[in-house]
């Protein structure tokens, strides 16, 4: 906007000799030119600030950048959470069908790997460890399901828990190919 009153030709418009009967006088038109001159000189202290603002701007992309890895940190941890809570869930009803099928059948995993008298954090810890063990689909066979319930549940759970830790792996694999990209963007 400044250029446009400095490149506007006020000589033209407000001519300085009095012979066309001008409203403005000298010292009126050259105080024009002084504070045209002053607004140019404003000019270049902003572009000034411009250059303190870029240290700035430097300075915040460096901290977005630090709070990006941060959220993407954070993103991680949510979703790892929600595995965990999936896994609980799974891991309580595992060992709800066997303490309940007990009465109906002499074998369940708990009796098979000899964990029904245990306290009820090492049951658990089976249990979890049966839960994660499916939903990353290792499976490693150590604790099996034995009765048909068991066996009906343990397919259920294969079924969700695929399509649970895919969705989380893919998500995973989205944070971090964003962060790549933002990453690029602010090299």
């Amino acid at each position: 906007m400044l250029d446009t009153f400095g490149s506007f030709p006020f000589d033209w418009v407000f001519p300085t000799d009095n012979s066309q009967n001008s409203d403005l006088t000298d010292s009126d038109t050259s105080t024009l030119f002084k504070v045209l001159r002053f607004a140019k000189f404003l000019k270049i202290l902003r572009l000034l600030r411009a250059l303190k603002l870029k240290k700035i701007f430097g300075k915040l992309e460096d901290y977005l950048q630090l709070s990006m890895t941060f959220n993407a940190i954070l993103a991680c941890m949510r979703l790892c959470f929600l595995m965990i809570c999936i896994a609980h869930w799974f891991a309580c009803i595992w060992h709800l069908i066997a303490v309940f099928e007990t009465n109906d059948f002499p074998n369940t995993w708990l009796t098979v790997t000899n964990v029904e008298n245990a306290d009820w954090n090492i049951r658990y810890i089976y249990s979890i460890y049966w839960a994660i063990t499916t939903m990353v689909t290792v499976g490693y066979g150590d604790v099996v399901p034995i009765t048909p319930i068991e066996k009906v549940y343990a397919i259920i759970c294969m079924l969700l828990a695929c399509g649970i830790f895919g969705y989380i792996m893919n998500r995973i694999g989205s944070i971090f190919s964003s962060f790549e990209e933002n990453s690029f963007e602010y090299k």
